[in-house]
C-alpha cells in the first residue's frame, strides 16, 4: 500500500463511530525515534518510552513495529484495504463472510480451532472486524510464543482452507449475528440512515450478510472474492514486541512477505454518498426502546487533507460544548434534552459530514421542530461571531499540548497494534501518534467552508422514536419509517446563546512531586472510625495526573429497591446540577463520579494534580446540598422510568447475564421491580430519603498519582468542611448460597432464545477465585469451538469463570436463532461432561501451558496510573489492605494442581453439591426448561 494511497485514503468510517468532536490540538514538542526508511521519523510524546520503526516489504505491505523493552504481551494486527463497501452486489455480506471464514482453517494449519486454541492457551487474545473501507484483524499473546502465533495468523492471508464444509456452517454465525442486530436501535437507525443516501452509493447497502443475501455464496465465490480483494498492496502490518526491533524486522519479512502482490490499487467508491438534488431531506423512524431523538446530517467537503489542523473539530467543539450559554444548556433548561453531540464523520476520501444528535425528551419531543430551529439559530450565531478567535487557539494549543506532552499507554498491546493499524491505514507513518492533535494553524476559512454546508437545504433530518408515524418498511432489519415525518423543516426559532468563555480548569503547573515520595502501595495517612485516609503518591508514569477515590457507607446501605431507585434519581440529578459547571473541566481531561455503590456512594475526581482540590471541592459542595427542584425531578424521574423499561428490549443474553445479579445479589434487583418501585417516588421521598441516608456518612478515602502528603491534607480537609461524617456501619451486599437447581424465565421479544447456566462454587475466597478463573481459561475456547464454530448454535457464545463478591462459579452463554434453550442445556452438560475427562486425562505438560498462559494474563504490568488505580481500588474495596491480590492470586495459580481443579470442576457441576441458576428465554423455538426451582429477584434473597 503505497504512500500517496493512505494519504488520499478515508478515516473513519460510521461502524467504528470515532467521533473527532474534542479531539485536542497542540503544537506538538517531538521526540524523535528511529530514522525510518523514506525518511519518515515517528514524532512521539517524550512520556513514550517505545521504539518505532516503518518500512515497506517487498511485495508491497507498508509495516510499522513498535518495540516495548519491557513488554509482558506481544501483539499483531493486519489490515487491508477492502470492507463491505466492496461486496459484489449478488453477494452482499461477502467481505464480512471471508473475515469469518479466515479463522476456520489454512493448509499449514488446518484444524478450525487450531489458532484461537493456541492464543488462548497461551495468555492471549484475538478479534477482527469488517469496516465499509477495511477489514481488521489482530491478536496478542505471552512474547514467548509470538513466532508459532504470528506464523499461525499470516497463513490466514497465505493459504487458507476456505473449506466448503465451514462456508456452509459458518453463514449461520454470519446470519445469526445479522439476527442479532435486528433489535438493537443503534443498528436500525444506522440503516434507516444510509436510506437517504443515494441509492448507487455502495456505502448505502446491507452489509453484515444474511442467508437470504449470501445463499448463493459457495467457497469458490468466497475464494474468488479473496483473490479480487487481497492483496500485499493493499495491506499493512503492525506488531508489536519486547526483542530488538531488527529482530522484530526480520520476523516480519520472513512471515508476510509470501503474500501475493497482486497489484490491485486502490478502491474507492466515486458516487457521492448523498445526492444534492434531493437535499433537504427527512426520515421519520420507529424505534424498539423508548427513546426518541432528533439527528441532523449535513454533506461537507472531504475533510481528511487537514487532519492537522482540524477545522470540523474546532468546529464540533462549539456547537457540542455544554457550559453556560451553550446550544445544550438552553435546551436542558427547557426540558427538552438530555444528550447533544456533534462530530463530523469521514465515508471515504470524496464523502464527509458533519451532524449533531440530540436526545429529545418527552417535552422536547412535542417540540422537536423549534429543537431544530434551535439548532440552525446556533449556527447563525457562530456565522455572526467571528468564531476562530486568538485565545481559543492558544487555549486549544495549550490543552492539548498538555495532553500530548503527558501521553500515557492506552493499555492493552493487542489495543495498540489496533489503534495504530487503523492511524496507518489513513495518516503518513510519522503522524500515527500525533494525528489525534492539531500541530497546523488553524486557517479560519475551512472552518467557514464547513459552516457554510450547514444549511437548511444541504440537511438531512432524521427524528426517532417509539410512536412515530410510518409507511414503509426496510427489508433488511424491518425498520418501519416514512419520508413524511412530523417535523416542519421550515421552522425558525430564537434561543438565547453566548459562546464559551475562557476555561478555569486548564492547570498552571505540571510539575511532578519528588521521585523520593514515590510509594510502593498505599498507605494509610489518616485512620478514624469514620474515614480512613490512604494515600499512594506515584509518578512513575511521568504524568501530573492525580485521583480522588471516595468510598462513603450510608446508614443501611443501599439495601432495597427502594434506596436503588432513590440513590440513582440523586446521582442523575447531582450529574445535571453540576454538568454545565464541571463541563469546561471536562475539556481539561478531568473525569468526575457521583454514583451509587455497594455500600452506598462512590465519589471521584481524576486530572491535572493542581486543580484536583478545586474540582474535588465542587463536586463534593455539591454532593453534600445541592437544591433538588420539582421541574429537574419530574424530567430525570420519567428519563429513569425509560431506562428501566428498555431493559427488556436489550440483547436476549445481555439480559439473561444481568439477571444472575437480580436473583443472587442482596441489593441487586430487576428494572421491572425497580419501575415499580420508581412510581412511588416523589420529591418529598427523595428529600426525605438524602435527609436519611446522607446527613451522616463514613467513608475511605484513596488518594493517589501525582500528589502530596499536602494536598491529601487539604483534600480531607474538603470532604469535613461539607461532609458530616461519623461512624457509619458499612453494609456490604450478600450472595444468595444456592442448593441444588434454580431457573429463571424472562419474557423477550426476540425470535432468537437465550441460555446463561451458572454453576456457583460452594467456597469463597481468593483459592477458589483462582482455581475457578483458570477453569475458565480452559475450557473457554473448546466451549466456543463446538457450539460456534461445529454446531453453529449461535454468534454469541461464551464460557468462563464469573465472580459474585467473593464467591466464584463457571458461566455458559448462548444467544442462538436455531436451538431451544432445552437443546442449548443439553449440549452444554454433554460439553462439561467431555471437558472433565479432558482435564482428568490432560498431561502435566499441557496444564503447565494454561497455567503458564493464565500466569502472563495476572502478572501483565500496569500500563497507566489509572490500570494502577484500579487494582488500588479493587483491593481496598476487598479490604486487602496489602494491596498485593494480584500477586496472591497469581502464587495460588502458579502452585495449582490438575488433581485439585479436577475435584473443583467435578463438585461444582455435577452431584448433590450442584448449585446451579439458569436463565433463559424461549425466542421462536417455543420450548420451556423443566425441573429446578423457578427464582426470581426474591426466591433466594429471603433465605
Amino acid at each position: 500500500m503505497n504512500r500517496q494511497f493512505q494519504l488520499r485514503h478515508a478515516i473513519l468510517t460510521s461502524v467504528l463511530a470515532v467521533l473527532l468532536y474534542g479531539c485536542p490540538a497542540v503544537e506538538v514538542e517531538v521526540v524523535p525515534t528511529l530514522e525510518v526508511e523514506d525518511s519518515y521519523t515517528v514524532k512521539k510524546s517524550p512520556n513514550d518510552d517505545r521504539s518505532y520503526r516503518y518500512l515497506e516489504l517487498d511485495n508491497g505491505i507498508d509495516v510499522m513495529l513498535i518495540r516495548k523493552e519491557t513488554a509482558d504481551k506481544s501483539a499483531a494486527s493486519l489490515v487491508i484495504a477492502r470492507g463491505s463497501q466492496h461486496d459484489p452486489d449478488e453477494h452482499l455480506g461477502l467481505a464480512h463472510f471471508l473475515e469469518h471464514m479466515l479463522f476456520l482453517g489454512t493448509e499449514k494449519y488446518p484444524l478450525a480451532d487450531e489458532y484461537q486454541e493456541f492464543i488462548q492457551k497461551h495468555g492471549g487474545g484475538l478479534n477482527a472486524y469488517t469496516a465499509p473501507d477495511h477489514t481488521n484483524y489482530f491478536f496478542e499473546i505471552d512474547p514467548a510464543y509470538l513466532d508459532e502465533g504470528i506464523d499461525r495468523f499470516a497463513q490466514f492471508f497465505i493459504a487458507p482452507l476456505l473449506d466448503a464444509t465451514y462456508v456452509e456452517r459458518e453463514k449461520n454465525a454470519v446470519h445469526s449475528e445479522y439476527q442479532m442486530q435486528k433489535k438493537v436501535d443503534g443498528w436500525r437507525l444506522y440503516t434507516a440512515w444510509k436510506l437517504m443516501m443515494d441509492r448507487d452509493y455502495d456505502g448505502a447497502r446491507f452489509s453484515i450478510g444474511s442467508l437470504e443475501t449470501l445463499k448463493n455464496t459457495d467457497e469458490n465465490e468466497v475464494r474468488q472474492f479473496m483473490d479480487d480483494s487481497y492483496s500485499a498492496d493493499q495491506m499493512l502490518v503492525v506488531l508489536y514486541d519486547r526483542r530488538p526491533i531488527d529482530d522484530m524486522e526480520r520476523l516480519v519479512r520472513q512471515t508476510f512477505t509470501p503474500i501475493q502482490n497482486k497489484q490491485l490499487g486502490t478502491a474507492t467508491p466515486e458516487v457521492a454518498a448523498f445526492n444534492s438534488n434531493s437535499l433537504p431531506s427527512a426520515i421519520g423512524v420507529k424505534t424498539i426502546m423508548n427513546q426518541r431523538s432528533l439527528a441532523i446530517s449535513w454533506p461537507i467537503p472531504p475533510i481528511q487533507a487537514h487532519y492537522r489542523s482540524k477545522p470540523d473539530a474546532y468546529l464540533a467543539n462549539l456547537i457540542g460544548h455544554e457550559g453556560e450559554g451553550s446550544l445544550f444548556k438552553y435546551l436542558l433548561d427547557q426540558g427538552w434534552a438530555t444528550a447533544l453531540a456533534a462530530y463530523s464523520q469521514t465515508l471515504d476520501e470524496n464523502n464527509a459530514v458533519f451532524e449533531v444528535d440530540i436526545t429529545l425528551t418527552e417535552e422536547g419531543w412535542r417540540f422537536k421542530s423549534a429543537v431544530r430551529g434551535l439548532v440552525f439559530d446556533y449556527i447563525e450565531t457562530l456565522r455572526s461571531s467571528g468564531i476562530v478567535q486568538d485565545w481559543r487557539q492558544e487555549e486549544r494549543i495549550r490543552l492539548d499540548e498538555l495532553a500530548f506532552q503527558n501521553w500515557q499507554e492506552s493499555g492493552s498491546a493487542i489495543g495498540t497494534v489496533n489503534a495504530v493499524a487503523q492511524a496507518l491505514l489513513y495518516y503518513e507513518p510519522s503522524d500515527i501518534l500525533i494525528w489525534p492533535y492539531t500541530v497546523e494553524p488553524l486557517n479560519p476559512t475551512q472552518v467557514v467552508a464547513i459552516l457554510d454546508h450547514l444549511t437548511r437545504d444541504n440537511s438531512v433530518t432524521m427524528i426517532s422514536g417509539p410512536d412515530v408515524e410510518t409507511d414503509i418498511t426496510e427489508e433488511h432489519f424491518g425498520v418501519e419509517y416514512t419520508l413524511d415525518p412530523d417535523i416542519d423543516l421550515d421552522f425558525h426559532s430564537t434561543g438565547q446563546f453566548e459562546l464559551p468563555v475562557p476555561n478555569p480548569y486548564i492547570p498552571e503547573d505540571t510539575s511532578l512531586i519528588s521521585a523520593t515520595t514515590v510509594s510502593e502501595k498505599p498507605t494509610l495517612v489518616s485512620g478514624h472510625e469514620e474515614l480512613q485516609v490512604w494515600h499512594a503518591s506515584d509518578t512513575s508514569f511521568g504524568v501530573p495526573y492525580a485521583s480522588v477515590n471516595l468510598y462513603l457507607n450510608v446508614p443501611g446501605g443501599i439495601s432495597s429497591p427502594d434506596d436503588t431507585v432513590h440513590a440513582q434519581l440523586f446521582s442523575n440529578l447531582l450529574s445535571d446540577h453540576l454538568n454545565a459547571t464541571l463541563y469546561p473541566a471536562r475539556l481539561a481531561n478531568f473525569a468526575t463520579t457521583a454514583a451509587p455503590s455497594r455500600t452506598g456512594f462512590a465519589v471521584s475526581a481524576y486530572g491535572y494534580s493542581d486543580k484536583i482540590a478545586t474540582v474535588f471541592e465542587t463536586l463534593i459542595e455539591a454532593f453534600s446540598g445541592f437544591e433538588l427542584k420539582q421541574d429537574r425531578f419530574d424530567l430525570y424521574q420519567l428519563e429513569l422510568d425509560k431506562t428501566y423499561g428498555n431493559f427488556k428490549d436489550q440483547r436476549p443474553y445481555q439480559q439473561t447475564m444481568a439477571t444472575l445479579s437480580h436473583v443472587l445479589v442482596s441489593n441487586s434487583w430487576s428494572p421491572a421491580s425497580l419501575q415499580e418501585t420508581l412510581q412511588g417516588v416523589s420529591l418529598a421521598s427523595l428529600i426525605d430519603w438524602r435527609e436519611q441516608h446522607l446527613s451522616e456518612v463514613s467513608g475511605r478515602m484513596l488518594v493517589s498519582g501525582n500528589v502530596s502528603a499536602e494536598q491529601v491534607e487539604e483534600l480531607e480537609t474538603i470532604l469535613r468542611r461539607f461532609v458530616r461524617l461519623e461512624k457509619i456501619e458499612k453494609i456490604e451486599p450478600e450472595v444468595a448460597e444456592m442448593s441444588g437447581l434454580y431457573v429463571s424465565e424472562l419474557e423477550i421479544d426476540h425470535t432468537d432464545a437465550a441460555y446463561f447456566s451458572y454453576f456457583q462454587s460452594s467456597d469463597t475466597g481468593l483459592v477458589a477465585r483462582a482455581y475457578f478463573g483458570l477453569i475458565g481459561e480452559i475450557i473457554s475456547s473448546s466451549y466456543f469451538n463446538q457450539l460456534r464454530t461445529e454446531k453453529q448454535l449461535g454468534y454469541v457464545v461464551n464460557a468462563g469463570s464469573r465472580r459474585l463478591q467473593d464467591r466464584p462459579g463457571l458461566a455458559f452463554i448462548v444467544q442462538s436463532p436455531t436451538a431451544s434453550a432445552p437443546e442449548i442445556n443439553d449440549i452444554t452438560e454433554a460439553f462439561i461432561e467431555e471437558e472433565k475427562a479432558r482435564i482428568d486425562n490432560m498431561s502435566e505438560a499441557e496444564f503447565s501451558d494454561y497455567v503458564n498462559g493464565y500466569m502472563s494474563d495476572l502478572l501483565e504490568e500496569d500500563k497507566n496510573l489509572p490500570q494502577r488505580i484500579s487494582r488500588y481500588q479493587n483491593d481496598l474495596l476487598d479490604e486487602n489492605y496489602n494491596f498485593d491480590t494480584r500477586e496472591q492470586f497469581a502464587n495460588v495459580v502458579q502452585n495449582a494442581r490438575r488433581s485439585e481443579l479436577s475435584r473443583r470442576f467435578h463438585e461444582a457441576t455435577e452431584g448433590e453439591s450442584l448449585n446451579r441458576l439458569i436463565v433463559y428465554s424461549m425466542g421462536a423455538q417455543g420450548q420451556i426448561l423443566l425441573g429446578g426451582v423457578r427464582a426470581d429477584d426474591e426466591t433466594l434473597k429471603m433465605n
